[in-house]
């Protein structure tokens, strides 16, 4: 089950992890209150369960409240991979001087658990893996252990940093995996991690994948308005048909 960007920023934030000031928007009235509120310039991220949104178009930026009302607009009209925007997530406009790549997955062949980071943070990680996989750094972890606070340094060593941004890089990627962990998650990932000048870091984006077998086990999930969704995260048209109608309906596999 995939989460959302805003839910995932929820519990960064619930777990230590910085994230950027914003909001989640359900309409374009509500987009533009935000960016009121945060100040402008801001970017405004249309909130989907598949990637390639950034490709797609679905984020953009706006630097006053006419741009921001258009692109709000434009942007709630538009499908990415055919699913329509229904949530844009408003945040204030970052100064992004750094950009780095955190996740935590299930290797799957050793039966261990994997912290990946890359300094190679806002691109696919998949392309830059089968193209530059020498800018893949791993740290493997026993699934009885946890990630050690010299296994932090290490990978943030290792991704080029030092001193107090690979101390913070460290820190946010121990706060990873314990959310990994805490969640039952199958990945999570932060793409990019942004760092500033003056040594501050920040998760600017949040993907979730949470194992389907242990969601039962969260009913904080329900608690939060997060429904079950299948991997893929999307709804089948029977679904959304229901959906529509105000039905509670769920498609089982089989």
């Amino acid at each position: 089950m995939r989460l959302y960007e805003f839910e995932g920023k929820q519990l960064f934030q619930e777990s230590g992890i910085p994230i950027p000031d914003g909001k989640m928007a359900a309409n374009v009235d509500e987009a533009v209150k935000i960016a009121e509120e945060l100040g402008y310039p801001v970017v405004l991220k249309s909130q989907a369960l598949t990637g390639g949104r950034g490709k797609e178009g679905g984020i953009q930026f706006a630097k006053d409240v006419t741009e921001c009302r258009e692109t709000a607009l434009r942007l709630f009209r538009m499908k990415i991979k055919g699913y329509p925007v229904e949530k844009l997530l408003v945040e204030k406009k970052l100064n992004i001087q750094q950009e780095f790549y955190l996740g935590v997955t299930i290797d799957r062949v050793n039966y261990q658990w994997t912290v990946i980071g890359s300094a190679s943070g806002g691109m696919d990680i998949e392309e830059v893996a089968a193209q530059e996989p020498e800018k893949i750094i791993r740290i493997n972890v026993d699934p009885s252990d946890t990630l050690r606070g010299y296994q932090g340094i290490e990978l943030a060593n290792r991704m080029g940093l030092r001193g107090d941004a690979m101390k913070a890089v460290a820190k946010i990627a121990g706060q990873l995996f314990k959310v990994f962990r805490k969640w039952d998650c199958k990945m999570v990932e932060i793409n990019p991690l942004v760092i500033f000048d003056d040594g501050n870091v920040l998760a600017a984006d949040a993907r979730f994948s949470v194992d389907d077998d242990a969601v039962f086990r969260h009913p904080e999930f329900a608690a939060r308005g997060i429904e079950k969704r299948h991997e893929e995260g999307e709804m089948t048209p029977r679904e959304r048909q229901a959906r529509e109608w105000g039905i509670p309906y769920l498609d089982l596999d089989g």
